[in-house]
């Protein structure tokens, strides 16, 4: 990690955004995602709008890997990159929540 992001899930937006420190630039990186980024729980116990999940980096902080609701994306930080479903769309065409399982206990870059 090179330290240049902040990065946050905005639960009224459903979109997440990054801060970039360098220059100071605030930009939402997942507008192009048209998937439920968020998991809209209709349960007392669970509050509804959380995010799916931020999977991990790639290495020097080229991208992103964030949980949809069903699928995984490849975010570029910098808005430059449209983002890719790395899953193909599989997941919400089917139904299934697919999900980056880390079974280490180190933080993994791509």
């Amino acid at each position: 990690f090179t330290g240049k992001y902040i990065i946050w899930f905005d639960s009224e937006e459903k979109q997440w955004l990054d801060y970039n420190i360098v220059s100071g630039v605030v930009r939402i990186i997942t507008a192009g995602i048209k998937s439920s980024l968020a998991e809209e729980s209709t349960s007392l116990n669970r509050p509804a709008n959380i995010p799916s999940g931020l999977v991990g980096w790639y290495k020097n902080d080229s991208a992103i890997i964030i949980q949809a609701r069903y699928d995984l994306w490849k975010v570029d930080p910098e808005g430059n990159e449209s983002p890719i479903n790395l899953c193909h769309g599989i997941g919400l065409k089917t139904t299934t929540w697919l999900r980056w399982m880390n079974f280490t206990q180190e933080p993994r870059l791509f």
